[in-house]
């Protein structure tokens, strides 16, 4: 189950997920 460490063709930390994961935590703050 190292999947979940990061996409089999992307590296974990990549611009991409980091930019998803703040959007997320800006979406959930501003709902809260």
């Amino acid at each position: 189950m190292n999947n979940r460490k990061g996409d089999r063709t992307e590296p974990r930390g990549t611009p991409l997920l980091i930019d998803l994961r703040e959007k997320h935590n800006r979406t959930v703050r501003k709902e809260t």
